[in-house]
């Protein structure tokens, strides 16, 4: 289980908060993740079929070979505990 492998190579809200435009668009920090997660892409596929690699992350990647062992994307209200699940009235 792998949980925001990329978080690394984001800016923080605060970071963002103070950058120009310019400064967010980083091609080297991209072009890290792609990298990054296509080994762990290759990793499953080639030397290790049966293997199975959880990974929990913000980043989203256009390519085919990235969105198609994607399960479940949650955002657009879809989220990793349904609100259905919560009690109303937790006790502490």
């Amino acid at each position: 289980m792998l949980d925001q492998s990329t978080k690394p190579y984001y800016p923080s809200n605060m970071a963002k908060a103070r950058a120009r435009p310019e400064d967010l668009a980083l091609d080297e920090d991209r072009e890290t993740v792609t990298r990054l997660l296509q080994l762990m892409h290759q990793v499953v596929t080639e030397p290790a079929p049966d293997f199975q690699i959880i990974v929990s992350d913000h980043a989203d990647l256009p390519h085919t070979w990235y969105q198609a062992p994607v399960r479940h994307n949650w955002r657009n209200g879809e989220k990793l505990i349904p609100t259905t699940w919560l009690a109303t009235n937790p006790t502490p």
